[in-house]
């Protein structure tokens, strides 16, 4: 996994097929939901992410091309 850029993170299932990468991203949203988040104050909030999915080489043929396949499958 590595920062990507603003609040972006690209992950990489480097053996996984785009249906077990979609399954593995899901997993990681409701992980992500159900984990409140504690704030400075004390309270709490809840966060949430998008998650796009793109497979090379099935959707594109570069990495360039592959984070710009997953930004528009958000």
């Amino acid at each position: 996994m590595c920062r990507y850029g603003g609040e972006e993170f690209v992950v990489v299932f480097p053996t996984a097929d785009t249906e077990s990468a979609a399954r593995r991203a899901d997993v990681l949203r409701h992980a992500v939901e159900r984990s409140p988040m504690l704030l400075q104050t004390g309270s709490h909030v809840s966060v949430t992410i998008s998650v796009g999915v793109a497979s090379f080489p099935i959707h594109v043929d570069t990495a360039q091309a592959l984070c710009h396949c997953a930004d528009e499958a958000l």
